[in-house]
């Protein structure tokens, strides 16, 4: 059944998996380069889904500065105050961090290579 799900959706950029389940059908849609949100009633099948995001990291060096953006289009959170550094380190490395929500997140940081931070 998968198969044909996965040929029914050929075409389609953006797909909604309104029963989520076990991700099994999510995950093949993915394979095949879909973008997949999936949604589910019960609160155990989001729980125990798949935790497949993809993420784009690109790197940028030009002289004198660096700008690293990640993006994602998973669900924006916010902060965990669960005592992990991440914010922390990026904070205290880079020189500028902007967030943008709009669609998933995406995270820009930029640090001039120059001695005058």
């Amino acid at each position: 059944m998968v198969e044909q799900i996965v040929a029914a959706l050929d075409g389609c950029a953006s797909v909604l998996d309104c029963t989520l389940g076990g991700g099994g059908h999510s995950l093949a849609l993915l394979e095949h380069g879909h973008r997949v949100t999936g949604i589910d009633r019960d609160p155990a099948a989001l729980r125990e889904a798949p935790p497949t995001v993809e993420i784009n990291v690109v790197a940028t060096v030009t002289t004198g500065t660096v700008e690293v953006r990640v993006a994602d289009h998973g669900t924006w959170y916010g902060p965990v105050t669960d005592g992990g550094r991440g914010l922390q380190m990026i904070h205290e490395s880079m020189d500028e961090v902007l967030f943008d929500r709009g669609d998933g997140t995406t995270v820009t940081m930029r640090r001039s290579l120059r001695g005058d931070r």
